[in-house]
């Protein structure tokens, strides 16, 4: 696994205006497109509900209040199985979309529809700054396949010193246990105890964000390395203290 650095040049290439389709963004997925080849590039299931945006006679985008809501109330509705590729390139997509990480059964975002998970979310806000989640992910050997900003200008800045951000990973197959998710999410929770609470919330919906600073095609996380990780890290906690 390679050592984890924040990625200058995708940051500043992520970090532009949402209206604007022709950027280096698009060209940086594909040549990353051409890089892949023919190796796997593994497919997941998830939720995601979409709002394509409507324009005014001067180009400003017009959403309202009552459509958003909209949104997020189908998301649960919305089933959606997609490559990791596309997945990442679509979080530069001006269209609006929220998602969450798990499938339901009845469209209800709730324990006894929950179907599978295969991506895990973390998020950070203020309590971490990018460098030091990074140190920590490399010293207990679990690492995100994409992290993104999810602060405004002024802390994206900061590049590596930013501390709004949100990191997504991947298993390695479908969890199909309720149980076992929960179990999976705890231990992310265990290794980095400033994330917010509520991505331990089946529940949680989350935007698809705009500006990415971290990016590996082949991270993936298993539930017995976590373990591992956990024990990991909290012999290295007391050993510090």
């Amino acid at each position: 696994m390679m050592e984890m650095v924040y990625n200058y040049q995708l940051a500043r290439e992520c970090a532009w205006n949402d209206q604007e389709r022709d950027n280096p963004f698009y060209d940086y997925y594909r040549n990353e497109k051409r890089k892949l080849g023919k190796a796997p590039n593994l497919e997941v299931n998830l939720s995601i509900a979409y709002l394509t945006p409507r324009y005014d006679k001067d180009g400003n985008i017009l959403y309202s209040k009552s459509s958003y809501l909209k949104m997020e109330k189908s998301v649960a509705s919305c089933p959606t199985k997609m490559s990791l590729f596309d997945l990442v390139s679509g979080m530069g997509d001006p269209d609006e979309w929220r998602f969450n990480p798990s499938t339901f059964t009845n469209g209800k975002r709730t324990l006894t529809s929950w179907s599978q998970q295969q991506i895990f979310v973390v998020e950070f806000q203020g309590t971490l700054t990018f460098k030091e989640f990074a140190a920590r992910c490399d010293e207990v050997g679990v690492h995100p396949y994409v992290v993104q900003h999810i602060g405004d200008e002024e802390d994206r800045m900061k590049e590596g010193n930013c501390t709004y951000f949100r990191a997504w990973f991947v298993n390695v197959e479908p969890i199909t246990l309720l149980g076992f998710r929960n179990r999976v999410q705890e231990f992310l929770k265990i290794i980095f105890p400033e994330s917010d609470e509520s991505c331990r919330d089946i529940k949680t919906i989350y935007n698809q964000g705009l500006h990415i600073c971290y990016l590996d095609w082949t991270a993936r996380i298993e539930p017995q390395h976590l373990d591992l990780a956990c024990i990991r890290y909290i012999n290295e906690r007391y050993a510090a203290a």
